[in-house]
């Protein structure tokens, strides 16, 4: 019987499928131009971006510190950590300042790019929901409105809909926008669309 070819990238041990990888390195060749490689570049050793992290602890500029390694979707550096796979700039934020307080359990970014992948621990803190949400209003990483591609009203829709609210059934009105009525009258309390004049 015939002892069948290994895949050529190290430590890979699956049988040969195309040009020496195995499937899973040949689809990476395919689709990255690197057998090792995916989307944000090639995988890291096991343990290299703790070691990396620890190794930037002192990083005492104010520029941002890019984190090197893989990432989210949404930018956000990933690593695990302590078991679980988190954000790079939370896990940076243990080791810099200690583990979050129960009151403030989000690492807030100083200079609001963490979305592009920053882990400097001069620009990250601990603190609650509510001031990371405003962060992210005041630095534009968050979809508000018609902006939110998840919406079905734009800002004139709402002006519009707060005009017709007490001449029109808000059954009618939300028809007429393609919006459910409970969403006409989660505008009309201010629940939702709040922060539009």
């Amino acid at each position: 019987m015939a002892k069948s070819e290994l895949c050529s990238i190290d430590g890979c041990g699956k049988s040969v499928k195309t040009r020496s990888w195995c499937n899973a390195h040949y689809q990476r060749q395919l689709k990255y131009g690197d057998p090792t490689g995916g989307p944000r570049g090639p995988r890291a050793a096991t343990g290299e971006p703790l070691a990396w992290l620890r190794q930037h602890l002192s990083y005492d500029t104010a520029d941002c510190l890019l984190w090197p390694f893989a990432r989210f979707p949404n930018g956000y550096g990933t690593i695990v950590y302590q078991g679980v796979t988190t954000h790079a700039s939370r896990a940076m934020c243990i080791e810099a300042h200690g583990p979050a307080p129960d009151d403030q359990p989000f690492a807030l970014h100083s200079c609001a790019n963490g979305h592009n992948g920053c882990v400097s621990p001069k620009h990250l803190r601990w603190g609650a929901q509510v001031e990371n949400m405003a962060d992210s209003v005041e630095d534009g990483t968050r979809a508000r409105g018609g902006a939110n591609a998840q919406s079905k009203l734009s800002e004139g829709d709402v002006r519009e809909i707060r005009s017709l609210i007490g001449t029109m059934r808000k059954k009618d009105i939300a028809a007429r926008f393609g919006v459910n009525a409970d969403h006409v009258r989660a505008i009309e309390r201010g629940i939702v669309w709040a922060w539009l004049e």
